[in-house]
């Protein structure tokens, strides 16, 4: 696994988006990269950046003061920005790191307003997660992967215990070091959950016991009130089954009547609907209207005629008597004229008589029927009073009916006040007995009530019904009446008209006939005043013929209207008689409903009578309860179970839950009890496990260290002696709390450790003293350097030093190196002859790791494969350059 690429932006300096590219590892060397610029560039800034991205919390570390200082804070040229964010991608083809990805990208990101974000392959994670990530990748994430500016001088000046963690990275122990604190912290939070669950079974147990005792009572109260439930549902249940019979049959009956109710119903209104045509028949009113109109005015216009034809003829007779003479054809004529005339009137006075004494028989009959009609309505109003006074006393009754029953109300009201107080059973069962009497007296009140009220309601609206329609027929008669008086009084008056009309044309015949026989005697007159007054007298008897023609049909046509007007009039005496027939036919099925409801009515009460029963005795009358004969056999049986459960008494209802929930709650703290003791023991062995790892593989990477420590030393130094040397922590007296020891191990406990029970059944007082982790406390350095005696390490000059701290840094990566490692100015102290000494070492130790070196040093540059150049433009940012050594030594060439 080795380092592909850095991005950087918005970190400090680097405002824009930087990369940094760097050459892929070969099977031989993994590369050495150098970064160079002058002071002040942001050289440093990058190192700060892995160091950052890697995980580091300390700001004091970053070169910071607070957090958000390590987002560009901007310049005169360019305004700062509102987050920093830094990629480190790892090449991990190897699968160096326990992840199935290729490539490994780990990225940073801060806003300004304090929100931080850690991301693996873009994916959110925590910092744990990056940690032990980490931690198996074998990358050190606060010590040798990234070495700045004083840590050289550190790795010397340190306390012996804040060294020992760089060896805890060498060595590899880190990753079992994170799994020991995880598992010591669960252990911790084991034994607090144990110690609760502990004390909460010593508070259970006696309440278990108790409420033992009590569910046994419970039980077998619940096996009596099972049985009698059983008893009652069967009870109730046949109960309502019989009921629900006799309901569901006359329910079958009042549908089969209802269906023929509304069949006839629908025949009613078909037949109200006919007699409406047949009264309110305006148009053949107005047909006859105008038909009689127009014969009216036939027999007007005819008798203009008759008057012009008469003044004509007059005006003939005059011509013939001043001739002297009269002519005989024209009397001859004028005879067959009013011998024609006097034969139509005959005929027409004939038709009349007939009219009228039609007429005369059907206002008879018009007025029979008015008459009965009149006594029908009387005796109508006489019923309908009749009942109005019945029911008058009804209506100053219902105060009394509503008084009583507003004092049954009452009275169960008071009752179901009672039946909540009440806690003696055989006072609930005499509560119950006057429960049920009072619901007997308001189910008689109301069906009284009913009965009656539905009774009178339906007679009176039939009573009314009839007497409506009786007035309403009543007027139709009269009106019929009038019309047929006034069309009777017409042809009475036309037939007077007609008699006087035939009597004079008699006369008027006698006469001509007598001039006729005169006038055969006398010599002929003049023909052309006598011819003209004949044509203008035969066009005039044209018309005549015509009108004639036209009254005679007319005639016939009043003649056909009366015969339908009497077929519509026998018609609707038929409908009327089919109307009152099926109106009475109604009527008797309705009174038959009524019965039938009233009937339905008591059922129902009866069954909310039983409802409410079951409801009291809360009966779900769901499933089978098995069908018998005569229920009320079961009642000794209840009434015997009752007794028993009055023997027994009351239980607190809530002893069932409570047992549950107590028992449920025993079972689970026990479980948990078990579970808890089964994780302590395998947390147990996985921390002796861990401990022992630890211990073993911290050994043998400390005796490689202190072996290749000495070999560098004696290699920077050309001889001299040095060594590591382990310092054992001191046993701790019984004092020490388990809080002590989580805090040494670097834990901080969820609350205040609990105690652990000893074999003997005691508590002890420090349950985690055992897990104190028995590791070399700090690590003490002793360097020598040629030709000389030195005691303490501090009496070093500078650049021994710094000699001596490369040396042992050189060891650890040479024992376990990393996959990359960031040396930031490590040879800024060193002389030249000394450069080339660690340039060499590293270009060695480049066989196995991959360096990032920032160095101002040219020994070193000639080293690296590629030179990265750092310079701070106008801008306040830092800017980036790369060039490859080959490239740069072939233009130096050239």
């Amino acid at each position: 696994m080795y380092l592909q690429k850095i991005e950087i932006q918005g970190f400090k300096s680097f405002a824009q988006k930087t990369i940094l590219h760097f050459p892929k590892e070969t099977i031989e060397n993994k590369g050495i990269t150098a970064i160079v610029g002058p002071n002040g560039s942001g050289k440093s800034n990058i190192s700060d950046a892995v160091r950052w991205v890697l995980g580091e919390q300390s700001v004091k570390t970053l070169r910071a003061k607070k957090s958000e200082d390590v987002i560009f804070s901007g310049s005169e040229k360019k305004a700062r920005l509102g987050f920093a964010e830094v990629s480190l991608y790892l090449n991990n083809e190897s699968h160096q790191a326990p992840i199935d990805y290729s490539e490994i990208v780990i990225t940073r990101r801060l806003y300004r307003d304090g929100e931080s974000e850690y991301l693996l392959n873009k994916n959110r994670v925590r910092l744990a997660d990056i940690q032990m990530l980490l931690a198996k990748g074998n990358i050190g994430q606060r010590t040798y992967s990234v070495i700045g500016q004083g840590m050289i001088d550190y790795f010397l000046i340190a306390p012996p215990s804040e060294r020992k963690e760089f060896f805890d990275e060498a060595s590899g122990v880190k990753e079992y070091q994170i799994k020991r604190n995880q598992s010591l912290n669960k252990l911790i939070g084991s034994y607090e959950n144990l110690t609760k669950a502990d004390m909460l079974l010593l508070e259970i147990e006696p309440r278990l016991k108790s409420l033992t005792r009590q569910m046994k009572r419970l039980e077998k109260r619940e096996a009596l009130a099972r049985e009698l439930k059983k008893l009652q549902k069967s009870y109730f249940g046949n109960i309502n089954l019989r009921l629900e019979k006799e309901a569901r049959e006359i329910k079958e009956n009042l549908s089969h009547l209802e269906e023929n109710n509304n069949s006839l119903d629908a025949e009613l209104s078909l037949i109200e609907e006919e007699l409406k045509k047949l009264q309110q028949d305006q148009s053949r009113n107005e047909a006859f209207e105008s038909l009689k109109n127009k014969y009216n005015n036939l027999i007007d216009k005819r008798a203009i005629l008759f008057e012009k034809q008469a003044v004509l003829r007059g005006n003939k007779e005059v011509e013939y008597k001043k001739m002297g003479k009269v002519d005989l054809i024209w009397l001859e004529k004028k005879l067959a004229g009013i011998k024609k005339e006097k034969d139509y009137t005959a005929v027409n006075s004939k038709n009349l008589e007939k009219d009228i004494s039609a007429f005369k028989e059907k206002a008879a009959r018009i007025s029979s029927a008015k008459k009965e009609l009149d006594a029908k309505k009387i005796e109508v109003e006489q019923k309908l009073n009749e009942l109005q006074l019945a029911l008058l006393p009804k209506k100053i009754n219902g105060a009394e009916f509503k008084n009583e029953m507003n004092a049954i109300r009452n009275e169960y009201a008071s009752l179901i006040n009672k039946m909540n107080q009440i806690k003696d059973i055989a006072e609930l069962d005499e509560l119950k007995k006057e429960a049920a009497v009072i619901l007997e007296k308001f189910s008689a009140l109301i069906a009284k009530i009913s009965e009656e009220n539905i009774s009178h309601k339906e007679e009176l609206s039939v009573l009314k019904d009839a007497l409506g329609e009786m007035i309403a027929k009543k007027e139709r008669v009269a009106v019929d009446y009038n019309n047929l008086m006034i069309e009777l009084n017409a042809k009475t008056e036309r037939g007077k008209i007609m008699r006087e009309s035939y009597e004079k044309l008699a006369e008027e015949e006698s006469q001509i006939a007598k001039e006729l026989i005169e006038a055969k005697a006398k010599p002929g007159s003049n023909k052309e005043t006598i011819e003209k007054i004949e044509k203008e007298i035969k066009v005039l008897e044209e018309e005549l013929s015509l009108i004639n023609s036209e009254i005679s049909k007319a005639s016939d046509e009043i003649s056909e209207f009366n015969r339908k007007e009497e077929e519509k009039k026998d018609r609707l005496i038929n409908f009327q008689r089919l109307y009152q027939e099926k109106q009475h036919r109604i009527n008797s099925i309705v009174e038959k409903i009524n019965s039938i409801k009233i009937s339905l009515a008591k059922i129902e009460t009866k069954k909310e009578d039983l409802e409410a029963e079951i409801a009291q005795e809360d009966i779900e009358l769901t499933g089978e309860f098995g069908k018998i004969d005569n229920p009320e056999e079961l009642i000794p049986r209840i009434n015997n179970i009752k007794k028993q459960l009055e023997i027994i008494g009351g239980i607190d209802p809530e002893t069932k839950e409570e047992y549950a929930q107590t028992s449920e709650r025993f079972e689970f703290l026990s479980t948990q009890v078990n579970d808890l003791k089964k994780a302590i023991s395998s947390l147990e062995k996985i921390i002796a496990e861990l401990d022992e790892t630890i211990k073993v593989k911290f050994e043998k990477s400390f005796n490689a260290i202190n072996k290749e420590f000495q070999n560098y030393f004696k290699l920077l130094f050309n001889g001299g002696n040095a060594k590591l040397i382990k310092i054992e922590e001191p046993e701790e007296e019984e004092k020490t709390s388990g809080e002590d020891i989580a805090a040494k191990e670097g834990l901080t406990p969820p609350s205040p450790l609990p105690p652990e029970a000893d074999e003997q059944g005691g508590i002890q007082k420090n349950p985690l003293k055992k897990y104190k982790q028995k590791v070399v406390f700090g690590i003490e350095i002793l360097a020598c350097p040629p030709g000389k005696k030195i005691a303490n390490i501090n009496m070093l000059s500078g650049g021994e030093r710094t000699l001596t701290s490369i040396a042992l840094l050189c060891a650890i990566i040479s024992n376990n190196p990393a996959p990359f490692i960031f040396l930031d100015e490590v040879d800024a102290a060193l002389d030249e002859a000394n450069s080339h000494k660690l340039s060499n070492i590293l270009d060695e130790l480049s066989h196995r790791s991959q360096f990032i070196v920032i160095t101002h040093n040219r020994a070193t540059m000639q080293k690296a494969e590629l030179l990265y150049g750092v310079t701070m433009g106008e801008d306040g940012t830092s800017k980036l350059l790369s060039i490859k050594f080959e490239e740069a030594a072939s233009a130096v060439r050239r």
